[in-house]
């Protein structure tokens, strides 16, 4: 018997993703979506297409439902900045 006690699993899925898109598209006001969380409306948008897609029986197995925000300009340009240094060391170990 496997014992599941201690263990996460995690999910991941695009269900929704529309609404995030379009929030991040069409801020409200000053708003910025990158650096504050997603509006009540979205996550309850995304929330109803997550439930019309899963089954209730499935989705009452879940101790969490967590909707990830889109990731920031300064984050992003982290990522390319630590990816370009990987890439420039293996040139350089290629002699490249």
């Amino acid at each position: 018997m496997v014992d599941f006690k201690n263990t996460l699993i995690i999910l991941a899925s695009n269900i929704g993703a529309q609404y995030v898109l379009e929030e991040v598209k069409n801020p409200t006001s000053s708003r910025k979506v990158s650096d504050e969380n997603l509006s009540q409306t979205t996550k309850a948008n995304i929330m109803k297409e997550v439930r019309s897609y899963f089954q209730a029986e499935f989705l009452n197995i879940l101790d969490n439902i967590i909707i990830f925000k889109p990731a920031n300009i300064s984050y992003l340009s982290s990522i390319i900045h630590l990816q370009l240094k990987l890439l420039k060391e293996d040139l350089k170990q290629q002699n490249i």
